[in-house]
């Protein structure tokens, strides 16, 4: 009979710490296409949102070129969260905000894509 040793864990890089909070656990590859230096959260179903959103009365805009990012529930891995709206001006060589959702993973199940500029 062969033992096999394990090799001692070494403590995660804040990278994998996020990586591991997936249920199904992307590669560090797929969270890079998302965009997000965030929490990937793959999950099997995708989770019900709330079917409410607050009201929001926008500010007045700050600037000529800002763009009103609207309000929007952001899945914690626990459950939607509420994001109020907020005014940004869009990074150079983009074109729009994509809103959140949720997307098909390339390893089963649906992948929450956060809001990003494209």
């Amino acid at each position: 009979m062969v033992t096999r040793k394990r090799a001692p864990r070494l403590a995660p890089s804040p990278a994998e710490s996020r990586a591991q909070r997936s249920a199904t656990g992307p590669t560090k590859r797929e969270a890079a296409a998302y965009g997000s230096n965030d929490a990937v959260y793959t999950v099997r179903s995708v989770p019900r949102m709330p079917v409410s959103e607050p009201q929001e009365n926008p500010p007045a805009r700050p600037a000529a070129n800002a763009v009103w990012i609207r309000g929007h529930y952001e899945y914690t891995g626990r459950g939607y969260q509420w994001q109020p709206g907020r005014w940004e001006i869009s990074p150079p060589g983009t074109r729009g905000w994509v809103q959140p959702a949720w997307q098909p993973a390339a390893n089963g199940g649906y992948v929450y894509v956060r809001g990003h500029w494209q």
